[in-house]
């Protein structure tokens, strides 16, 4: 994958995630460097350009980002989180680094050895989800309202 790629991919994990070093290890950024790749990405021109673009398709960005993450907490996958209880030596910062933990509520050595780990709540995570849709539904089923009202001068005699 060439530099531009990781860049581009950069800039899309970004929007998803809202941090620059989970956005740059996803992209293809070795970790060791992901923190500082990320940050020279954000600073280019094109990288800014493109970012403002889905901004604009996205409408709200803050908004999106707790929907994005609340979506992987709903129905993120485990896969790396399983890969690390069944893992048998100890992991190196690079392949811990690289391990997708975001559903990861909470993590315990315990004393024999083991590792406890608390997922998220989906179940939660999926009622948040529907509030939100529910929250976002009733704003815009007001706003066509208001509009509606507008257009016919009604709003105007109350």
């Amino acid at each position: 994958m060439s530099l531009s790629e990781k860049r581009k991919l950069f800039c899309y994990y970004y929007l998803v995630y809202g941090n620059v070093y989970e956005a740059a290890v996803k992209a293809g950024f070795p970790p060791s460097t992901a923190l500082v790749d990320g940050l020279q990405t954000l600073e280019q021109s094109g990288c800014k350009l493109r970012l403002q673009r889905l901004q604009t398709v996205t409408n709200q960005p803050v908004a999106r980002l707790v929907t994005a993450g609340l979506q992987r907490l709903a129905f993120g996958s485990i896969n790396d989180a399983v890969s690390l209880i069944l893992c048998d030596e100890q992991l190196s910062q690079t392949a811990v680094s690289s391990l997708d933990l975001f559903n990861i509520s909470e993590l315990k050595k315990v004393k024999g050895g083991g590792i406890e780990i608390k997922f998220a709540d989906r179940v939660k995570a999926m009622e948040l989800l529907l509030a939100c849709d529910r929250e976002a539904s009733d704003f815009n089923n007001a706003e066509n309202l208001i509009n509606a009202l507008s257009a016919s001068g009604d709003i105007n005699e109350a």
